[in-house]
């Protein structure tokens, strides 16, 4: 309630208000598949906020889809790397995608909204 924006990280000394839904604000938004309250990864949670795998580093071959918390391991980047479930670009179709390249780039036959060109 001490914040406009109503994000107080806790995981910073002293704690600080930080803005909704960014990554590194120490709250778990929406796209985010962890926020860990910075943007370091191979601390488990990535620079971008997705899960690193079980070994806390962003590659996830060794593993696969178990390794992620998520439970996607875009196999389509190099290297693999734990994603967003329910995201246009983690490799996987999911709900409202006509196709998912592992990429969000037009022109591929498959565009930024996965959906098929």
């Amino acid at each position: 309630a001490s914040c406009a924006s109503g994000v107080c990280d806790t995981t910073e000394t002293p704690d600080t208000c930080e803005a909704a839904g960014a990554c590194g604000n120490g709250t778990m938004d929406v796209g985010e598949t962890c926020d860990d309250g910075n943007t370091v990864s191979g601390d488990g949670c990535s620079a971008t906020c997705f899960v690193d795998n079980l070994a806390n580093t962003s590659d996830c071959s060794a593993n696969g889809d178990a390794s992620c918390a998520s439970g996607v391991c875009d196999t389509n980047e190099t290297p693999d790397t734990c994603e967003a479930a329910g995201v246009c670009g983690n490799g996987f179709v999911d709900g409202g995608e006509t196709c998912d390249d592992g990429n969000t780039v037009a022109g591929d036959g498959c565009d930024a909204a996965c959906i098929v060109e």
